[in-house]
């Protein structure tokens, strides 16, 4: 319910304000921002995008055989749209004259040399080879921003403006969030496209209620699309399909007794489904060939290099499930972790207001499912459970980005219960200013 509104004339100046400092923020120092070597290997496969869409060569290796070639190919076609809109004609043909696999620095390979160090006084042929790279830092917070914008729109439509501000802005503030946000990496596109996943389910949701079956069939596609390019920027983004036969599934039981309503739910599930396997195998020629063995190889090689990844970082391994919930507990609620959105030393502020939160959200959603009804707390409880679920149990590497998903979704709840708290006290203030009044 959106009991806290402001008239709209006064709505985009606060969104605009909001977003001008995020974006601010966002761009600042952008160029001297720590290394990450997933940065290097990101921008090496933007030749991707030329051997896919320009060159339309499905010939050449390292499709199949070479490159990595099972992992997803949508973030590397982005990055590779940026690198064109630079006004770079033939991407390999660039890479090559600046050196960008082979330079060195010192006799010692450059994107090793500059692993996890701030990219400042360096040397004009560094600066240069390292082109890309600012380019697709860019491009990754252009993500990052649109992502906060999805969010804000999803929060606005499920309890109002102050919801939207508070969550955007405390995921804009997010240390970790700032942190992978701004990588020519794939984390903030991913985040993209998870927020995308929920506003498209929220708009099923109402083209349900209004029985507008071209509507829903509409959106479903839109999910399906939407899915296929989560999981191409990142195989984590499987979790959408995950999320998605769950929410479908709670639909079908809700509306058993109406066998129309239930059918052609499953039916636009199917859209999904399909819409979502076609699109993907369209895109990874890597799959164009025995199929179904492709496609499961993309997510059992990606799990099994997470299993190896322990060997070579034995001291971020994660063996045990229990191991795994005390990490992700010190990682994203302990007071000292970096990562949480109220530091104060020992106060335990973060697991407070997402316990809050969590509460009230639940409250509101068995509420709504009293009576038939499917609430945007619902959703949001759903994927909070689905992203915590599984990081529990995949955690093999204490690694920050995996964190970024579950830290998204406590912001939320965070800021629900903060949002409550303040509806709740300007509700009393309010109440008790009338009542005096009446006096």
């Amino acid at each position: 319910m959106k009991s806290f509104s402001l008239k709209r004339y006064r709505v985009l100046p606060i969104v605009l304000s909001l977003f001008l400092y995020l974006g601010l923020y966002y761009f600042s120092d952008l160029k001297t921002n720590h290394f990450d070597l997933d940065e290097y290997l990101f921008i090496r496969k933007t030749y991707y995008f030329d051997l896919y869409f320009l060159k339309r060569d499905f010939q050449d290796n390292r499709w199949y055989t070479e490159d990595a070639p099972d992992q997803p190919k949508v973030g590397p076609y982005l990055y590779g749209i940026t690198l064109h809109l630079a006004g770079i004609q033939d991407i390999e043909e660039y890479l090559q004259k600046i050196g960008f696999r082979v330079y060195r620095i010192e006799g010692e390979q450059w994107w090793y040399r500059l692993r996890g160090h701030r990219l400042v006084n360096l040397t004009p042929e560094t600066l240069t080879v390292l082109q890309p790279v600012w380019l697709g830092r860019q491009t990754a917070v252009i993500f990052s921003l649109s992502a906060f914008l999805v969010l804000l729109v999803i929060t606005y439509k499920i309890k109002g403006l102050l919801f939207g501000l508070i969550s955007t802005l405390l995921l804009g503030r997010n240390t970790l969030m700032y942190w992978y946000g701004r990588l020519a990496m794939t984390d903030s596109m991913q985040l993209f496209f998870f927020f995308s996943n929920l506003l498209l389910s929220l708009l099923f949701l109402k083209a349900l209620r209004a029985r507008d079956h071209s509507r829903m069939a509409l959106v479903a596609l839109a999910l399906g699309a939407n899915c296929s390019l989560g999981v191409g920027v990142k195989v984590s983004g499987m979790l959408m399909y995950f999320f998605l036969i769950v929410f479908f599934l709670t639909l079908i039981v809700m509306h058993r007794n109406s066998k129309s309503i239930s059918r052609f739910v499953s039916f636009c599930f199917g859209i999904v489904t399909t819409s979502f396997l076609a699109l993907f195998v369209l895109l990874h020629p890597y799959t164009h060939h025995d199929t179904f063995r492709q496609f499961i190889s993309i997510f059992t090689d990606r799990y099994e290099y997470a299993n190896e990844a322990r060997l070579y970082q034995p001291k971020r391994a994660v063996y045990g499930r229990l191991d795994a919930i005390k990490l992700i507990y010190k990682r994203i609620l302990s007071p000292q972790s970096g990562y949480v959105n109220f530091k104060f030393r020992h106060l335990p502020i973060d697991i407070i207001l997402f316990v809050v939160g969590l509460g009230l959200m639940i409250r509101r959603a068995v509420r709504k499912l009293s009576l038939k009804k499917i609430s945007g707390e619902f959703l949001l409880l759903m994927w909070t459970a689905i992203v915590i679920g599984s990081l529990i149990l995949y955690l093999r590497n204490d690694w920050p980005r995996y964190y970024l998903p579950t830290v998204a979704s406590i912001t939320i709840m965070q800021a629900y219960a903060i949002t409550s708290i303040f509806q709740g006290a300007i509700n009393f203030i309010t109440a008790k200013s009338m009542r005096a009044r009446d006096k």
